[in-house]
């Protein structure tokens, strides 16, 4: 009887022995899923930052081409208004031929004071 003692005595210690060593063994799994769980949802994190990113650079592209081709086009119409004006400024300009600038009023430059340039009508004195 005491040898039946004995090995279920043994028999309980190799029982606990082998539960320990179970729990450690899920425990170390449920630790490796874990990690494995947490780096699947850093890699989803770090993807959609890198999408986000992307986004923000193409949004970014598209908008600096918008306005290259803003400041395209205002070049483009201030250069025809210049082509105008300068037009207008050719046509109301009387011609070299000095008969035509009979009786108009000549200004001559005086200097400059406190408040600025001064002028005065030619040929006053």
């Amino acid at each position: 009887m005491a040898d039946w003692a004995a090995m279920v005595e043994a028999r309980d210690a190799e029982i606990l022995k082998l539960k320990d060593l179970l729990r450690a063994e899920n425990a170390r799994a449920n630790a490796a899923i874990d990690r494995e769980e947490a780096t699947e949802q850093h890699a989803e994190e770090l993807a959609d930052e890198r999408d986000r990113y992307r986004l923000a650079w193409l949004s970014a592209r598209r908008r600096d081409c918008l306005n290259s081709n803003h400041a395209t086009e205002a070049l483009e119409l201030k250069d025809a208004e210049i082509t105008r004006l300068r037009a207008d400024l050719a046509r109301s300009r009387p011609t070299e031929n000095r008969e035509s600038l009979r009786g108009t009023p000549r200004l001559e430059y005086m200097g400059a004071d406190e408040d600025g340039e001064v002028w005065r009508l030619a040929g006053e004195q």
